[in-house]
């Protein structure tokens, strides 16, 4: 009788998210979120039959920067601990050191941190990855504005200025707004108990 194989270890990846997206993934309203191809791919973007490998124009292949299902996310966020502990970096923290987020709307003596210095064991949030795509922003679709959290009772037009508007918040600065219609990957999630 022989060993059952033993499971190879998932990876693991952090991904930083906003305050506004993570109480949409608590809420369980974003199960998506769209990041930026680095660099965007020269002369467009193909999936390579049978495979589904995906490449640019050129059939130079473009690597899933955040990973492939089944692999998961630990959401990074906006953090703070205890005002005493303030002078610490991060990696100096004791692990289960208590954590105040911003997302929670607490109120904190101390300094408010990035996320992207939140130590893992800090991360409340866990994701799974059910699906990985490469698009134009500009083509999320109504159902995806809703994955997105982005639903709204006014209807499709509103949520599609809602998406555009926070999508320009984050990514504009950094050379890639909604108007110049960047590719981006679509990572599609469940989160984890």
């Amino acid at each position: 009788m022989s060993a059952a194989p033993v499971p190879a270890a998932v990876r693991e990846r952090p991904l930083p998210f906003s305050g506004d997206s993570v109480r949409a993934i608590l809420t369980g309203t974003k199960t998506q979120t769209r990041r930026v191809v680095v660099p965007q791919p020269a002369a467009g973007v193909r999936y390579r039959p049978g495979g589904g490998a995906v490449e640019d124009g050129h059939g130079r292949p473009i690597v899933p920067r955040y990973g492939v299902p089944p692999e998961l996310l630990w959401v990074r966020e906006t953090w703070a601990t205890a005002p005493n502990f303030d002078h610490l970096q991060p990696r100096d923290l004791l692990r289960g050191s208590i954590i105040l987020r911003r997302a929670d709307n607490c109120a904190t003596g101390g300094r408010w941190r990035s996320g992207r210095f939140m130590p893992r064991w800090a991360s409340r949030i866990t994701l799974e990855l059910t699906d990985v795509r490469v698009q134009r922003v500009q083509a999320i679709s109504d159902d995806d504005l809703i994955r997105e959290g982005m639903g709204c009772p006014a209807g499709a037009d509103v949520s599609l200025a809602l998406f555009r508007d926070a999508w320009d918040t984050l990514n504009a600065r950094r050379g890639y707004p909604w108007i110049f219609d960047p590719w981006v990957w679509v990572l599609t999630f469940r989160r984890l108990p």
